[in-house]
């Protein structure tokens, strides 16, 4: 899709993917996240590597969503989230770019790592299930994967209005 992408007040990123599966957020999730925003008028930019592209794939039927996985360099992936409003991401890398270049995180962990390890710093928003039973099982795979289930599309859709609200 070809489209102008800069207008950083309509843009949202989300980076779906991430190194272990136990750190992906179901894809469906995020499909529901993207129907909301994309319905709001936002543009949804995915930001990821060429292993993301089978879940990016997943959200193409969504209006005004550009697939951007696979296509960029780490520099310019930086540069196209600092063109956005907020981020949407699992644990990994361009969660941490995203911050580092000055836009704001809702950033959705799984239970498997302690808390605060790799966390954002303060004035993004970090989901995570601690109340989970497993809680810090250090897995590189999970059979249900409970943890990153139980962060609904609701409360994400909350935390990203929550930052619209204060920008």
């Amino acid at each position: 899709k070809k489209n102008n992408l800069s207008d950083r007040s309509k843009n949202i990123a989300f980076v779906i993917g991430a190194k272990r599966p136990s750190n992906r957020w179901p894809i469906k999730y995020f499909r529901e996240v993207a129907v909301y925003f994309s319905k709001k008028g936002f543009k949804i930019i995915i930001i990821g590597g060429k292993e993301d592209q089978e879940f990016s794939s997943r959200l193409l039927e969504v209006a005004n969503t550009y697939d951007l996985t696979g296509k960029l360099t780490p520099m310019q992936s930086a540069v196209m989230l600092k063109n956005c409003r907020q981020t949407l991401s699992n644990d990994t890398g361009p969660m941490h770019l995203s911050y580092a270049v000055g836009t704001p995180v809702v950033a959705i962990f799984s239970a498997r790592d302690y808390p605060n390890k790799w966390f954002p710093p303060e004035g993004n928003i970090v989901l995570r299930d601690n109340d989970i039973g497993c809680s810090v099982c250090f897995t590189e795979s999970c059979a249900d994967n409970q943890c990153m289930k139980s962060i609904t599309p609701k409360n994400v859709i909350r935390s990203l209005e929550d930052i619209l609200q204060t920008q």
